[in-house]
């Protein structure tokens, strides 16, 4: 999810291995599915808890459709979300506003780090470096940007 919506663009690597760990992920869920009304069987258990929070994001992350290539998962989905305790957690998200906007803040707290001041590097300005390193050179996020001396 985060590097499709949220990570600077160019990244097609991890965006594309992403979005297949997350089809193989829920395609998963949808075959276990199959033939059983809850992940365990016949009862709702905590397995059913965890997996329902991720599963609401299906439509974010593989795109609107998605649903349609795993019925499985989405009749179970809207058997989960009919349930009391879902009911009061998704007005729990309804009642309270979250920022929608990707802006510098947002981006500040999403990361960590603060957005780089050019396309090239994450370099803060004046000699300053962030704690980590997102320059292409160095997509293993290098503690230490002055270690390659990422200063373009």
């Amino acid at each position: 999810m985060h590097f499709k919506h949220f990570a600077p663009k160019g990244l097609d690597y991890a965006v594309n291995r992403y979005l297949y760990e997350a089809r193989r992920h829920f395609g998963i869920l949808d075959a276990q599915l199959n033939g059983r009304r809850f992940l365990l069987g016949e009862t709702y258990t905590i397995a059913d808890m965890a997996a329902w929070g991720w599963t609401r994001v299906v439509p974010f992350i593989l795109g609107d459709d998605a649903w349609n290539a795993l019925p499985n998962l989405k009749r179970w989905f809207d058997l989960v979300s009919a349930r009391p305790a879902a009911i009061r957690a998704n007005a729990l998200k309804d009642k309270h506003a979250f920022k929608a906007e990707l802006d510098d803040e947002a981006r500040r707290h999403l990361s960590g780090i603060s957005p780089p001041p050019d396309p090239l590097c994450n370099s803060l300005g004046s000699g300053e470096y962030s704690l980590r390193c997102w320059c292409p050179d160095t997509l293993d996020q290098e503690p230490q940007a002055k270690r390659h001396g990422c200063r373009r």
